[in-house]
């Protein structure tokens, strides 16, 4: 009979083995459609120039930092027998940190940009010109790379631990606690800083849109009296003023859901901060971030028509995908996004399944075409 210490010890060992497998194989299907959209935002004509797109573009660029630094590396510690060596962790963890804080600073910058836009659509693209977005994004690269300094001093040290499969700060050292607590207050500023953007955004269309549902249709009132309730309408729906409404709303749309996920993983960490320590609510506060970091993709081929034909003609080039007649950005009502999803991923069950590749992705682009 084996002592008891010792089946213990198996059965962690076993335990690690397939929470770091786990954590490989999630990341990695993650990390791969994601680098497939962010080459495709790189390459597609559309989207050159266009403040939303290359804001997007960089956000990316940061989620794969993120699912690399930890989830690659958090499976990569399960696996191995040894701690990784000091510097490793430290540059690691660093990293990872630089990369969530320019995401986030991205994300303000996103909001702000569909802020503007809804609210002096005339000025946009003044105000987000090339020039300035680049300094802006700049800027946000910039207040990553503070943060990637405040976790690089040798006071503050955060490391990934085997024991909670999750990432932890050694509170040996004396400056450790300090970077929780500056960690803590910018993500709550930074929530009600989407919370407020977001909100003003909403209101600001919807007002519109009420304004819009309330003018009189006819140019004269019953007195006589001129009323330009045509040309007011023109201005609140025109292309020219209001850069095509109704796509601008599904760009708002996938602005707030791309936003939102930053938001659900601070409220995730702030509920196990509540709850009893476990090995178990770490690693799930842990995989909520990874999925938050790596669902962009789903966002994109799901509310995105120019990235979904883009993806599919990558595995399929002589098949021409449709992307709609109404510009880049094909939907609907919420239900129309709902039904697309799932055709999509039902799509994908079915290919999984009989493995005829080309005929998958014919069926998937009729199907979409026709949503």
């Amino acid at each position: 009979m084996f002592p008891e210490n010792a089946t213990e010890t198996v059965d962690r060992t076993t335990e690690r083995t397939i929470v770091g497998a786990f954590y490989i194989v999630i990341s990695t299907g993650m990390i791969i459609p994601y680098a497939m959209c962010m080459y495709i935002f790189a390459t597609e004509k559309k989207f050159q120039g266009v403040p939303f797109y290359r804001t997007a573009f960089f956000m990316g660029i940061m989620d794969l930092g993120q699912l690399t630094c930890n989830g690659l590396y958090a499976g990569l510690c399960c696996l191995v027998t040894f701690r990784m060596p000091y510097m490793v962790e430290k540059f690691n963890n660093s990293f990872l940190c630089m990369c969530w804080y320019t995401y986030t600073m991205l994300t303000h910058l996103m909001a702000i940009n569909r802020f503007v836009t809804v609210y002096w659509p005339q000025k946009v693209d003044d105000i987000f010109s090339y020039k300035i977005t680049s300094v802006l994004i700049a800027l946000s690269f910039l207040h990553g790379s503070m943060w990637f300094g405040v976790f690089m001093w040798p006071d503050v040290y955060e490391y990934f631990s085997t024991d909670d499969y999750s990432f932890m700060f050694d509170f040996t050292r004396s400056k450790s606690l300090l970077a929780v607590q500056m960690n803590g207050y910018e993500d709550l500023v930074h929530s009600i800083g989407m919370i407020l953007w977001y909100s003003l955004t909403y209101i600001k269309l919807r007002i519109k849109w009420v304004f819009y549902k309330m003018l009189p249709n006819k140019k004269v009132t019953e007195i006589g009296t001129v009323v330009k309730s045509v040309y007011i309408r023109s201005q609140i729906v025109s292309e020219s003023i209001a850069h095509n409404n109704r796509k601008e709303n599904k760009v708002l749309l996938q602005a707030v859901v791309l936003c939102s996920m930053d938001i659900a993983t601070i409220v995730t960490y702030l509920i196990v901060e509540l709850l009893p320590h476990s090995r178990w609510t770490s690693l799930i506060s842990n995989y909520v971030w990874l999925f938050c970091a790596g669902n962009c993709p789903l966002i994109y081929l799901t509310l995105n028509s120019v990235v979904r034909a883009r993806f599919l003609k990558m595995f399929c080039k002589n098949r021409i995908v449709p992307t709609g007649s109404d510009g880049p950005l094909m939907v609907g009502t919420p239900h129309d996004t709902i039904v697309t999803a799932g055709k999509f991923l039902y799509i994908v069950l079915i290919y999984i399944i009989e493995k005829r590749h080309c005929k998958l992705l014919e069926r998937l682009g009729g199907t979409i075409a026709c949503v």
